[in-house]
């Protein structure tokens, strides 16, 4: 059993990631560190974090990761991959990472103010290292100079700490004082003999300081990009560190709009990349001719007009690294990752150009429901990162999986979602109100150039959509309007392109055309339910929508029927449970659907006519703890719960339907689907099985290999038609195919 793709989006933290000098970045997802192959693609995660990863560091061929649940653990790489073989505790949850390989050192900032350095041959603890009661690290950087290791820290006060051993232990040398905010990013660099450090703020401003072994006389400084800075922001004031270091402030550098991230040295030439909340890559320069340092490139997006961190916007792009091979210099990326944990890539053309790559795409919180179009063509995912999203093959032989649309960027958390044909589909969140999406042309044309998925009838499909202002619809595009309201912050031609781009993409969307370009037009509502929507299922000859919300009564744990051709609500709802129905499903020959649910119970009914239902069969204990979900097999239907038990039903000769097998597993079952005779079972703690139906047994056939598996309890599988392929929903925020 293999595993085909996985996605994820990243942390949003800005030391959340790391270049390794090959061709892997390194990244948190949740609990997990997940490995980028930036030419493959991602290749699966690490497990061993109880909270969400907060810092990852190469050093040498090891990964070094810190957590919220107070770790720093070491990963070694192995011939089967990375594993644990070491684990650091702290008594706060970490907050950055920092690793001297010269010194043998990893260096933590935790929460609790402190700054930890480590040995990390024998992984012991040498030193612990505070500021004073109101600072907290949130940054920390390391490296040897003049025989002596310097760590600089900063935080949530203006100042940067630098730390020496030169007197044989860590002590606190020098306060640089000069920002007017929390420092977010450190990185030191060697250079012509002395040392450079620079500092990234939340003021807006870079400042670099350099170190100097001896008089400062000789130092000629570069102090500003702009010649009408306050003064006081140019303070030349000289400290003085053991080991006879001085440092001094060498330039201020002015650009970013707000909050500064993460600031990180080119590994060959004296350069320095930022990234900002103001959504913004910049490179940094010295002028050759005046020294001064100015932004030589920028990348990314405009900002949106008055939205910054002051008014709660939370946009912007958290990391940014130069991915640059140890063999092969010339071929330079630069990597960045924003809110929407998706990865943006560029590559470097030479003369301060760049042209951009398809990164990696993710949801970032618990994925919940997934659905494969009828023929396997693409998966449609739902998340409670308030999105739905479609996953397809680009065409080929060994095709690459990618995200091709988000049909909908919504403001509620998403729950179910749910295929009607090639062009359409259902989704339903914590907004209690069910929308109905068809496909645009554009959207059409690009599953057409990349995957080869051709469409009927292309030309009746609206053109795309938007979502006006103050509005959570998806809205069909006319761009024959002949105007579009006046925002400075979108060029008017932005909506009347939107077919024309995606028309004219042979690769796979970019994160920018997925944010902007790929949302389907909503074509109805369906009302009716009082709580949050738990879960959607539609015939399969597409006559009825069948849906359930949450529920702590019997008035609102009903099955509501809705009529596809005219989207209104079939009188009479379905009632029979108490709690919560989990999971609804219409039998192959459309004759049944079946219910379950968490009062421990199942109800069949009985198609009677095209919007009819009676109830056929019921069990009031089904099982004895909550049913999670169910599935029909060729003959029967399976039930799995949290009484770690799945049962085989089959119709009996009296109509009614009996458990005729039970198979145990070592969690509850959360998720089952079935495909011929074969049985797909995720568990509570992210297992995964296949199994194989054989006369009146459960058979077991394979079990995926732990390291493949999610982290969490999977939410969703699903068997791809016709194909020996299965897709996995998780809490670990992840989507997984896999093949037998």
């Amino acid at each position: 059993m293999s595993l085909d793709f996985v996605s994820v989006g990243a942390n949003k933290h800005p030391h959340c990631a790391d270049w390794n000098g090959t061709n892997v970045v390194a990244f948190g997802a949740g609990r997990t560190v997940a490995l980028w192959d930036v030419d493959q693609g991602l290749c699966g995660t690490l497990k061993g974090h109880g909270n969400p990863v907060t810092a990852v560091k190469f050093y040498k061929d090891y990964i070094v990761s810190g957590s919220s649940d107070k770790t720093v653990k070491i990963w070694t790489k192995e011939e089967s991959g990375y594993v644990c073989c070491g684990t650091l505790k702290h008594t706060g949850s970490i907050t950055a990472l920092a690793v001297c390989a010269e010194a043998d050192l990893i260096v933590s900032g935790s929460s609790d103010g402190s700054v930890w350095l480590w040995k990390f041959s024998s992984q012991e603890l040498i030193e612990s290292c505070t500021v004073n009661a109101r600072f907290h690290p949130l940054c920390v950087a390391a490296t040897m100079f003049n025989g002596n290791v310097i760590v600089g820290a900063g935080g949530s006060q203006n100042n940067v700490y630098i730390f020496s051993n030169s007197s044989g232990q860590f002590k606190l040398d020098a306060s640089l004082e000069g920002h007017e905010n929390w420092i977010r990013s450190l990185d030191f660099r060697p250079y012509n003999g002395d040392l450079l450090l620079a500092s990234a703020s939340q003021d807006k401003y870079i400042r670099l300081w350099r170190f100097h072994c001896g008089s400062t006389d000789t130092i000629e400084s570069r102090t500003t990009t702009a010649d009408d800075v306050d003064t006081a922001l140019l303070s030349n004031k000289e400290y003085s560190i053991s080991g006879g270091i001085s440092v001094t402030f060498e330039a201020l550098l002015m650009g970013h709009d707000d909050w500064i991230f993460s600031v990180s040295w080119h590994p060959v030439r004296l350069e320095l990349l930022s990234s900002s909340a103001d959504t913004s890559v910049m490179i940094w320069n010295p002028d050759e001719s005046s020294g001064v340092w100015v932004c030589s490139s920028r990348l990314g997006d405009v900002s949106i007009k008055g939205a910054s961190t002051a008014t709660g916007a939370s946009g912007g792009f958290w990391a940014a690294l130069y991915l640059v091979k140890q063999d092969n210099q010339q071929q330079e990326r630069i990597a960045t990752v924003g809110k929407t944990g998706a990865w943006r890539l560029w590559r470097s053309k030479g003369a301060h150009e760049f042209s951009a790559l398809v990164g990696i795409t993710g949801h970032i919180r618990p994925v919940s429901d997934l659905s494969w179009e009828d023929n396997g063509q693409y998966l449609l995912t739902a998340s409670l990162d308030q999105t739905t999203r479609l996953y397809a093959q680009s065409a080929g032989e060994g095709g690459s999986w990618h995200e091709m649309s988000r049909p909908q960027i919504h403001g509620y958390d998403m729950i179910a979602v749910k295929s009607i044909n090639g062009h359409a589909f259902v989704s339903g969140g914590d907004e209690k109100t069910i929308r109905v999406f068809e496909e645009p042309k554009g959207i059409a044309h690009l599953l057409e150039n990349v995957c080869g998925i051709k469409t009927e009838n292309i030309e009746a499909m609206a053109d795309s959509a938007m979502v006006p202002a103050l509005s959570l619809s998806n809205k069909q595009d006319d761009p024959s309007r002949g105007e579009v309201e006046d925002d400075d912050d979108e060029p008017q031609e932005a909506h009347e392109s939107t077919i024309d781009i995606l028309s004219r993409l042979t690769t796979p969307p970019l994160e920018d055309h997925l944010q902007r370009h790929t949302l389907w037009p909503e074509v109805d509502k369906l009302y009716g339910h009082g709580y949050e929507i738990s879960s959607i299922d539609i015939s399969h000859d597409k006559k009825v929508v069948a849906t359930c919300c949450k529920a702590n009564t019997e008035a609102h744990a009903v099955i509501r029927l809705y009529n596809t051709s005219t989207w209104q609500q079939i009188e009479n709802p379905l009632a029979f449970h108490s709690l919560t129905i989990t999971r609804l499903q219409f039998s192959p020959d459309d004759k049944y659907l079946l219910s379950v649910s968490r009062d421990r119970t199942l109800s069949l009914w009985k198609r009677t006519g095209d919007y009819d239902f009676e109830l056929s069969f019921s069990d009031p204990k089904a099982h004895s703890r909550i049913v999670w979900d169910c599935c029909w097999t060729q003959d029967g239907f399976l039930t799995a719960g949290r009484d770690r038990c799945v049962k085989l039903w089959r119709k009996q000769q009296d109509e009614t339907w009996q458990a005729i097998a039970i198979s145990k597993f070592q969690s509850p079952v959360t998720a089952i689907d079935c495909s011929g005779d074969l049985i797909a079972v995720g568990l509570d703690d992210g297992a995964l099985s296949v199994h194989k139906i054989e006369g009146n047994e459960i058979v077991p056939l394979r079990t995926v290999d732990s390291r493949h598996t999610p982290d969490l309890r999977v939410d969703r599988i699903a068997w791809r038609p016709n194909r020996n392929q299965f897709a996995v929903a998780s809490q670990d925020s992840t989507v997984r195919i896999y093949s037998l």
